[in-house]
């Protein structure tokens, strides 16, 4: 797939004169916005862009038997392109929701990989040899992002008393996901910062 347009708006200086009406915005839009999301979902389709080449912008696209398509994208916004692209060349959606279904029992509950909401699980913290999370259990300071600030001392203080007194974590089975989420309220102060209640 190559994007051709051009960057009017960005190459001329405020002295020289550009067009009044750019043409080529919507697709420069849509190689911010989209190509991105595209790449993602397609790793092995190559995107190249082209920038000052055209006159006017389009997107040309090969296809696995050789052909090429060619989208004329002249004034138009990236939302219409992105849709023209998807009816062209997506797939459809009879299809889409044949992959989501199938997507879905193959992710059913039984998978022990899966955690999160309405899973056997919640939060990776409760698999065994995962760090515990710092709400349930007191994570060990070297753990911790910046250890490396504390003294030599204050650390082997810190791993004498967690061997003397360890810390008792929570057991997760006592506690539902709603009573673990219930007693965070956030609140919105005044000085646009979130404050923990």
């Amino acid at each position: 797939m190559a994007v051709h347009y051009n960057m009017h708006r960005w190459s001329h200086g405020k002295d020289k004169p550009y067009e009044k009406i750019d043409s080529h915005q919507g697709l420069r839009e849509f190689y911010f916005w989209h190509v991105p999301h595209i790449q993602y979902k397609n790793p092995n389709v190559q995107i190249v862009r082209f920038t000052d080449f055209t006159p006017s912008p389009f997107i040309r696209c090969w296809l696995e038997d050789g052909k090429d398509v060619i989208f004329d994208c002249d004034a138009q916004d990236k939302d219409a392109i992105l849709d023209r692209l998807i009816k062209v060349l997506g797939k459809s959606k009879e299809r889409l929701e044949m992959e989501y279904k199938l997507n879905v029992t193959l992710q059913s509950a039984d998978n022990p990989a899966l955690f999160g909401w309405e899973r056997d699980r919640f939060c990776i913290c409760e698999v065994p040899g995962h760090v515990p999370c710092p709400g349930v259990c007191e994570i060990p300071v070297p753990l911790k992002g910046k250890y490396y600030q504390y003294k030599q001392e204050e650390l082997e203080k810190y791993e004498q008393d967690m061997v003397e007194n360890p810390p008792k974590p929570i057991p997760w089975e006592r506690r539902s996901q709603s009573e673990f989420f219930k007693n965070w309220n956030f609140m919105f102060s005044k000085k646009r910062r979130y404050i923990w209640k």
